[in-house]
C-alpha cells in the first residue's frame, strides 16, 4: 500500500519521538495491528480496504520532505510481518540528505537503549557500516542514518529509515 501524504497531525519534530514510543510498545507481531500503531503514534492510519494487513500513514514535513509508515504484509489473515518508517525527499532535489526535523541518531539510539534494546552494527560488504540493529526480546529494529547536510563541516547523523520486525521464528533473525 502506498500511503497518502497529508498534513501532519503533530509537529514534524515530534514524529521521531512518536516512532520511538511505537517501537517501545512493540513486543510481538500482535502489536503491529493498525489500531495499535494508531494508538501508539497518535497518527491517523489509512487501511487498504482490499487488504487490512496493508496500512500506514504519510505526512508532509515541509515543501520537499514527507514521512511515511507502511506495514509489510505477512501471512494471509494474520498481522503484518514488519513496519517500515522513512523520511522521503519528494522533490528529489533537496540539498539535505534528510530533513532537519528527522531525529538525530544519537538521541534516537539512546531512547531505544533506555527502552531495553541492545545495539549492534549492521555490516555491509567489506565491513562497511550500513546501519544499526537494536534487539529486545523478540523484536528487531534496524535504523539507518544519513548526514543531515552532506556539505556541512559538522557531521550530524539523522534517522532516515526504521524497520521494526517482531521475530516469529529463528529463521527471521538478521534478515536485513
Amino acid at each position: 500500500m502506498t500511503t497518502t501524504v497529508s498534513s501532519p497531525v503533530v509537529p514534524p519534530a515530534e514524529i521521531g519521538g512518536r516512532i520511538v514510543h511505537l517501537i517501545d510498545g512493540v513486543h510481538s507481531v500482535d502489536d503491529l495491528s493498525a489500531d495499535r500503531v494508531a494508538q501508539l503514534t497518535g497518527m491517523p492510519i489509512k487501511v487498504d480496504p482490499a487488504d487490512t494487513e496493508r496500512y500506514g500513514f504519510g505526512a508532509m514535513l515541509d515543501d520537499a520532505w514527507a514521512c511515511n509508515l507502511a506495514s509489510i504484509p505477512g501471512r494471509k489473515d494474520g498481522p503484518p510481518k514488519r513496519l517500515v518508517f522513512s523520511y522521503d525527499d519528494l522533490s528529489r532535489h533537496s540539498a539535505e540528505a534528510v530533513p532537519v526535523s528527522a531525529p538525530e541518531f544519537e538521541g534516537f539510539a539512546h531512547a531505544l537503549r533506555d527502552a531495553g534494546y541492545a545495539q549492534s552494527a549492521i555490516a555491509g560488504p567489506r565491513g562497511a557500516l550500513w546501519g544499526h540493529r537494536f534487539m529486545r526480546d523478540a523484536v528487531e529494529v534496524d535504523v539507518y542514518t544519513e548526514r543531515e547536510d552532506p556539505m556541512a563541516a559538522e557531521i550530524r547523523f539523522r534517522v532516515s529509515r526504521v524497520i521494526v520486525t517482531p521475530i516469529v521464528d529463528a529463521t527471521e533473525v538478521g534478515h536485513g
